[in-house]
């Protein structure tokens, strides 16, 4: 999973009248994508540095946009 899957997921189910399905590994690849993430996070050398801030914000807006598919689904 890449970000670019999540939010697609999110797209749809927010544009979309029913609820989308999601694969049935969703949460699965989810989880393995933010480990991934942090993983790297915790591997930048410079926290200062351009792409430790970019992973960061990824891994924030990709558990926003993961809570937000999960709210629309309860």
């Amino acid at each position: 999973m890449e970000y670019n899957d999540l939010y697609e997921a999110v797209r749809k189910e927010k544009y979309a009248e029913t609820l989308q399905k999601l694969d049935k590994n969703f949460l699965v690849d989810f989880s393995e994508y933010l480990h991934e993430l942090r993983k790297r996070s915790t591997n930048e050398s410079d926290l200062f540095s351009d792409s430790a801030f970019e992973i960061k914000k990824q891994l924030e807006n990709s558990l926003a946009l993961f809570k937000g598919l999960i709210l629309r689904r309860k």
